[in-house]
């Protein structure tokens, strides 16, 4: 019994080796996947410092570039500029927030605006209409 769950084992690796060689990840680096990779790692950054201010200078340190490479690298992957990037996330995460019942204010502050006329403005800016009509509450 103990060779068939070795010889299990053994399958099931090769299986999982060959599963990774067909899909590109964004730990395996190449120019394939430098776009996937670049994009996904910037939001996990972004999602991770919510409530930090995160600009194009702490990201390309972050990621050991120059800020005009960080820039331009960023903009052919995304079509928008890393503010506009950073500030949807920070817009869908709050959008998140107030759908699971936190407050219009408490979402503004978790999500990393300063204060709520900040959070205010770049939502309605975003969604052409304030927090409490999208929302429902008000």
């Amino acid at each position: 019994a103990s060779a068939i769950l070795g010889r299990a084992y053994l399958t099931e690796l090769f299986v999982e080796i060959n599963q990774y060689n067909h899909n590109p990840s964004i730990y395996s680096f190449n120019k394939d996947t430098k776009d996937i990779q670049l994009m996904t790692l910037v939001k996990q950054y972004v999602l991770e410092h919510l409530t930090e201010p995160v600009t194009i200078d702490t990201l390309a340190n972050y990621f050991y570039m120059n800020r005009y490479y960080f820039m331009h690298s960023f903009k052919r992957c995304s079509g928008e500029s890393v503010h506009q990037y950073v500030t949807r996330i920070r817009l869908e995460t709050a959008n998140e927030l107030i759908r699971a019942g936190a407050s219009l204010t408490t979402a503004s502050q978790q999500c990393g605006f300063g204060d709520y006329s900040n959070f205010f403005r770049m939502f309605r800016k975003a969604y052409g209409v304030s927090p409490s009509v999208y929302h429902g509450k008000g």
